[in-house]
């Protein structure tokens, strides 16, 4: 009788261990098959407190958490030490592939900028230098350098005396460091627009146009976000062409550990940033609605902490106020701190 019981049992213990290394098995088929395609894998699984993120987070590219639920990209190396973790995991449909049929903008001869599409690679560029053709007293093109795959890194410089170095301050807008967050990319191709057109007839406009010299990246990973070719942006990835994450390339803060080599891109961006004096900087991301302020790689607070959080309100609060109840609002009130509430992101634009 005992006997039987112990077959039944190991014949209970052996059908379970089977069906969940053919789960395994099938999520790490999937994952192999986004790792070959796309470089990068896109995928969430399970922890039992945010501290167990403060080790995977130097291992992998954290994407948002929800409550215990964390959601990740990664390379095939990173992937591979992932794995050694022994979590469960979901492989998702990567984001860029969401995008199935998108409506392309492609700079016809005469054609006024589509504002609900998006530009080809070559649209892009073309948009850009017509911005400074159009408005040459207050806007030049610099490119400031190129990508793995020589795409251009390209700023608008807006000001009242463009051609000037004024004494004056100077802010920077970058967006799409993570090729797939496209929502920043046509933002800020709109803020370009918006500044330039309204100038003569809007006295905040003029005032800041004015007062402040502004540089805008509409695009800081374009092999990311034509990853798929440049005709489209469907099949964007986060990752550049090295199937690295830009955002996580950036050097530590002093102390904090081994920074990662400086990608291609951020190179660029960061000799570009040396030779200017920006007082302050936004990097547009996507996936959640909030504004997050430094640090991301530790829990100490800025000594301009304040500030920051008041800075960061005068963005959330006057969104929330201009949007439908419910937008804006993650994080609890719109705000968050990087470190806090995007898992210890360590090497990332916000600690530079």
């Amino acid at each position: 009788m005992k006997k039987g019981v112990l077959v039944i049992l190991s014949m209970l213990f052996v059908g379970i261990f089977t069906l969940a290394n053919s789960k395994n098995q099938e999520e790490y088929a999937k994952a192999f098959e986004y790792l070959e395609k796309k470089g990068e894998v896109y995928f969430k699984f399970s922890i039992n407190s945010r501290s167990g993120i403060t080790d995977l987070t130097e291992k992998i590219s954290i994407d948002d958490v929800k409550g215990n639920e964390v959601y990740a990209y990664a390379n095939k190396l990173e992937f591979q030490k992932f794995l050694q973790h022994n979590l469960n995991y979901t492989v998702l449909t990567h984001p860029g592939d969401l995008l199935k049929d998108p409506k392309m903008y492609h700079a016809a001869p005469g054609e006024s900028f589509i504002w609900d599409a998006y530009p080809t690679y070559s649209a892009y560029v073309t948009t850009m230098n017509q911005f400074a053709t159009d408005h040459p007293n207050l806007c030049k093109i610099v490119e400031i350098g190129q990508s793995v795959q020589g795409r251009k890194l390209l700023f608008a410089k807006i000001s009242d005396n463009v051609n000037t170095d004024e004494a004056e301050p100077e802010f920077m807008y970058m967006s799409s460091i993570h090729g797939d967050e496209t929502a920043g990319y046509i933002l800020m191709l709109h803020l370009i627009d918006s500044l330039l057109t309204g100038y003569s007839n809007n006295s905040r406009i003029k005032y800041i146009v004015d007062n402040i010299e502004i540089w805008i990246c509409p695009l800081a990973n374009p092999d990311g976000t034509y990853k798929g070719g440049n005709s489209s942006v469907s099949g964007a990835v986060r990752f550049n062409a090295n199937n690295q994450d830009l955002d996580r390339h950036f050097p530590y803060l002093p102390g904090i550990g081994t920074s990662l080599d400086p990608e291609q891109e951020n190179t660029v961006i960061m000799n570009f940033m040396g030779q200017r004096n920006f007082v302050m900087c936004a990097s547009m991301h996507g996936g959640i609605e909030a504004v997050i302020y430094p640090w991301d790689a530790i829990i100490n607070s800025t000594v301009d902490d304040a500030w920051f959080q008041y800075v960061a309100h005068e963005y959330a609060d006057t969104a929330q106020a201009n949007s439908p109840a419910g937008y804006f609002d993650d994080c609890g009130d719109g705000i968050g701190n990087g470190y806090t509430n995007l898992g210890q992101r360590k090497g990332s634009f916000a600690d530079y």
